[in-house]
């Protein structure tokens, strides 16, 4: 039987339009940030952004011997932690802490807080306030959580990014209006099966909510 397949956006934050290998590059920022966020607060119930988590984070010996915790893996630590809109935040979940498989090239394991805020009022303000454009949410130089993710109230992804990649994804059902954003380039479109939807963009989020959770 075939794969039920979905409409898929990419906005990458280069692109090789000639296949040249000359990159241009892109950011949606200012007015565009701005419609974006506002539009995507429209059909969302919440949001997540990506924090690093040093204390769950930990470094080998040389020896290879028994982790330890390192307080500031790749020279930063993005703990801009926001506490003031603590109040907004549903649920806080931790990405790769049991066990660590694999280590990277520096021998460091890094873990991830996603932090589930409700949209609201204020959160809007918050996100349009503290950030200026969509890659924005990296974490050096500015300290900044990374990876915004906007989820319906059942649960299902509308948008998704890996931002430290250059890479947003915008997934509209039918109804969910975005054409004036779509327009600006580099917008790319393309398909995506619904099981591959789910395992990339909605497994983890599934894992740590619930859907009672996805309408607070």
């Amino acid at each position: 039987m075939d794969e039920k397949m979905m409409k898929e956006y990419i906005f990458y934050d280069s692109y090789d339009w000639d296949n040249c290998g000359i990159e241009e590059e892109y950011d949606i920022k200012g007015k565009d940030y701005k419609k974006l966020i506002t539009r995507l607060f429209k059909y969302s119930s919440c949001f997540s952004l990506c924090f690093n988590a040093p204390e769950h984070s930990q470094t080998r010996y040389p020896t290879g011997s028994k982790p330890i915790r390192r307080e500031n893996d790749y020279g930063y630590d993005n703990r801009n932690d926001y506490p003031e809109y603590d109040k907004y935040i549903i649920k806080k979940a931790v990405q790769g802490t049991t066990p660590p498989k694999d280590f990277d090239f520096l021998g460091t394991f890094i873990a991830y807080e996603w932090r589930f805020y409700r949209c609201c009022d204020e959160t809007l303000k918050f996100l349009l306030a503290k950030f200026d454009s969509i890659y924005s949410f990296v974490p050096w130089c500015n300290n900044n959580p990374e990876d915004p993710y906007f989820y319906r109230s059942d649960g299902s992804v509308l948008f998704a990014s890996l931002t430290h990649e250059g890479e947003c994804y915008l997934l509209p059902h039918d109804g969910e209006d975005f054409s004036n954003i779509l327009t600006t380039p580099p917008w790319c479109t393309t398909e995506i099966s619904e099981d591959l939807y789910y395992r990339r963009f909605c497994k983890f989020a599934h894992e740590h909510m619930s859907i009672e959770e996805f309408n607070v």
